[in-house]
Order: structure tokens, then sequence, then C-alpha cells
């Protein structure tokens, strides 16, 4: 017993840089992802023509029968609070039913609208790098087919390490 207490006493130096290396490191990873929804709509919409054949969007009421086109946008706000960058991958709004999936959508960054003369081209927002104590803003909309109406619409991505962040954005 003594000759471990000598041996620890030999060593304590070493010991301590050691442990207050691991402790740092641990103190600097400690942290979280904050996200913050701000301005959402979900519209189901019907695309179709006039009577003089002009191109419409029209609004209206989700049905039960058949597929519909449920338009969203929303402002998304991301926050890293921890010491050390953070990445966000496959970033996906998820529609679900009765706690299971009915639909899953990439979401569409529109601060990289591309306009054209044959129309306009809007790039998914598929990695976020987002730096230490850094907070970041998108404004995302997308288009998703869903035959039946949900009832939650979920924010979801992969983090650091394959560790899974799901965030609820609407609940109807």
């Amino acid at each position: 017993m003594t000759s471990i207490l000598d041996l620890l006493r030999d060593y304590q130096g070493i010991i301590g840089v050691l442990a207050g290396m691991f402790g740092a490191q641990a103190l600097r990873n400690m942290g979280k992802t904050h996200i913050e929804f701000q301005n959402c709509s979900f519209k189901y919409m019907k695309i179709g023509y006039d009577e003089l054949g002009q191109f419409i969007e029209k609004e209206i009421l989700p049905s039960t029968e058949g597929q519909n086109d449920c338009y969203f946008s929303m402002d998304i706000e991301i926050y890293n609070s921890s010491e050390t960058p953070r990445i966000l991958r496959n970033l996906q709004i998820q529609f679900n039913k009765n706690k299971k999936i009915i639909g899953k959508s990439i979401p569409q960054d529109e601060a990289t609208e591309k306009t054209s003369a044959s129309g306009s081209r809007v790039d998914d927002l598929k990695i976020i790098n987002i730096h230490a104590k850094e907070i970041k803003r998108f404004s995302i909309s997308g288009c998703i087919g869903l035959e039946t109406n949900f009832d939650k619409v979920y924010f979801t991505a992969t983090q650091n390490r394959s560790k899974k962040l799901k965030k609820l954005i609407l609940r109807v």
C-alpha cells in the first residue's frame, strides 16, 4: 500500500497535467445546439390554370383523398453554445402522423436563389458548419407531396459523431 502511494507521489505532476487536459477538453465540448423557428408557414396549394390559360397557385384545404402538395417556409436560427465547431448534416423537414413518418423533405436555402429567363433555382441546404459561440440564420422553404394530413413537423439533422438532432417545429 505504501509503495503505491509513493509511486503516486512521484508521478503527481504528470497525473495532474493529464487530468487537467482531459477536464479542459470535456468542458470545451460541453454545450448544445439551440434551434429556433420563426415565421413558419405550411400551406396546401393547388397549381393549375385559370380560364384564360394563365398559371395560378391556389391555397386549398387539406383533403384526405389523393396527394396534396404542402408548401412550407420558415426562418431558422441555429446557435452553437459550445467552444468547438459543430457540423449539421442530412438536414430534413420530417412530417409525422400518429408517430409515423409520412414524408421527408430536404429544405432549400432561399439565399442561394438563382434566377434566369427559364425560371429560378434554389440550392438544397445539406450541410451547416457553425463555429463556436456563433449563431446562423437561414430562410428555408420547400414542397412535399403528402397522401394524408400531418399532425407534427420536425427538423432533423445529424451532428458530429452521428448524434441525431430532432426539434419540433409545429404541432397541429
